[in-house]
């Protein structure tokens, strides 16, 4: 009977290891096949895993969720894989991006390639995009010091949008959570600020551009409708003067009803905030891969040939611009706030660089070039980017890790992957050696290449190498 019993007892141990074996090698196959970056959207439901430590992003079909106000901040995960030996990539979105799906990210997610994934775990950060800067900024440096103890004391990539990239900014002028920090992949962001958001400056160059006095008080009644719902827009994004630009006029008042009216003095128009984080280089600029776009426009063609071609396309102009903009057209809007901001009114005792005199020309409609590529604060005083040839001369200037600049990419381009028009592919004007790519293939391209530099030595690789990742 002793006999009998031991060897049931070794029988029921060497069942109990082969079905250990089975469960080990099943949840192995398992937690690879999660590693799809699609995964969230067919298993949202397992939550309870142990390795599940942020909330999961909300589906596409939870409008309740997408429909209620932010709070100052919360990180989300795509998915639900484990980290393994991949870095976090946080994506922060922009104005308004907080009550859309994926935040407006999705189609870059799933442009991601199998190599980038296996490199990066992708969380998203969702704030209030109504407040202002400096409330969200403790919620987001706390959040960037917790994401990095978690998992081991991973340094982040961060990734994002418009004014997501000036509340990154903000974040990083505290020295120890920007070495959790390795890399910002900013596009379109007003590092120094933007004309559209200085209200009495623009207000200004309103009143002042020849418009029949009803097309005045339109886009007078039109700009306050507005930014009354984003006041923090012109109190954080407003323009830094590191240039000088604006002009110190005092009170104005168009002669038409309700038209363009303020008080237009540089001491209060200035943005002294953005300026003291540029004076006093606050922010390590060494980490910063910068992209902004520019749409074609008259202004950025001679004066006597613009004055011809305006006649000619302005029935083009009112068919494909004015009228979309009437039924909230993003694209109409965007190439109607570039056509204002490259006209806009600058200060004359300042304007004038060798005989040339300065505007913002080059801008997505809502950032000049010269403010998302973060340019230095000389090349803002030195190097007016009036034209595209301008481009050529900002070499010199450039401090940050990257710069690339996009022809004919708006400001929402980047979330959409393609150009206003034009080729899908698409050329950086500054790197023309680079190729064409696609706007999610450059971003791929750009945050790989930092993998590389951090943990391979890419400074050493060549450039060819680099481009066909």
């Amino acid at each position: 009977m002793k006999i009998s019993c031991y060897k049931t007892k070794v029988v029921l141990l060497k069942l109990t290891k082969i079905i250990t074996l089975l469960i080990f090698t099943f949840s192995q196959a398992n937690a690879y096949a999660l590693f799809n970056i699609n995964v969230h959207k067919t298993r949202s439901s397992q939550n309870n895993l142990a390795y599940y430590n942020y909330p999961l992003l909300p589906k596409a079909k939870d409008k309740k969720f997408y429909r209620q106000a932010a709070n100052l901040g919360q990180v989300y995960q795509w998915d639900n894989t484990p980290i393994g030996n991949r870095n976090p990539l946080l994506l922060i979105h922009g104005g308004s991006g907080e009550g859309k799906y994926a935040f407006r990210w999705d189609r870059f997610i799933n442009h991601t390639n199998a190599d980038f994934n296996r490199h990066y775990k992708i969380y998203l950060y969702r704030y209030n995009s109504k407040a202002r800067i400096r409330d969200l900024t403790p919620r987001l440096q706390q959040s960037l010091r917790r994401l990095y103890r978690r998992y081991g004391n991973k340094t982040i990539a961060v990734m994002c949008l418009s004014m997501g990239g000036n509340l990154i900014q903000a974040a990083l002028t505290d020295s120890i959570v920007a070495a959790l920090v390795d890399v910002v992949l900013s596009m379109g962001s007003p590092f120094h600020g933007s004309p559209l958001f200085s209200s009495d400056w623009f207000q200004y160059s309103l009143n002042d551009t020849p418009l029949c006095p009803p097309a005045k008080t339109l886009n007078a009644i039109g700009y306050k409708i507005y930014f009354k719902d984003h006041p923090n827009y012109l109190q954080d994004l407003k323009w830094d003067n590191m240039d000088s630009l604006i002009p110190d006029v005092g009170k104005f008042k168009a002669k038409v009803p309700l038209g363009p009216k303020g008080d237009l003095r540089v001491v209060s128009e200035a943005n002294q905030t953005l300026k003291a984080i540029n004076v006093e280089s606050l922010v390590c600029k060494d980490k910063f891969i910068t992209y902004a776009g520019y749409i074609s426009n008259s202004y950025l063609r001679a004066k006597g040939i613009r004055i011809i071609e305006n006649i000619i396309t302005w029935p083009y102009h009112i068919l494909m611009v004015r009228i979309p903009l009437l039924f909230g057209n993003t694209n109409s809007a965007l190439k109607y706030l570039n056509s204002e901001m490259a006209n806009v009114k600058v200060n004359n005792q300042a304007s004038y660089i060798n005989g040339i005199k300065q505007s913002y020309a080059l801008n997505d409609g809502i950032t000049p070039v010269s403010s998302a590529i973060y340019i230095s604060n000389d090349g803002l005083k030195n190097c007016p980017l009036i034209n595209e040839k301008a481009l050529f001369k900002l070499n010199p200037y450039i401090d940050v890790r990257i710069a690339r600049v996009f022809k004919n990419v708006g400001h929402v381009s980047f979330l959409e992957g393609n150009p206003i028009h034009g080729n899908k592919f698409v050329l950086d004007c500054l790197h023309k050696n680079q190729g064409h790519h696609t706007l999610f293939k450059w971003m791929q391209i750009d945050l790989m290449t930092n993998i590389k530099y951090y943990f391979s030595n890419a400074e050493i690789e060549s450039e060819a190498e680099v481009i066909n990742l």
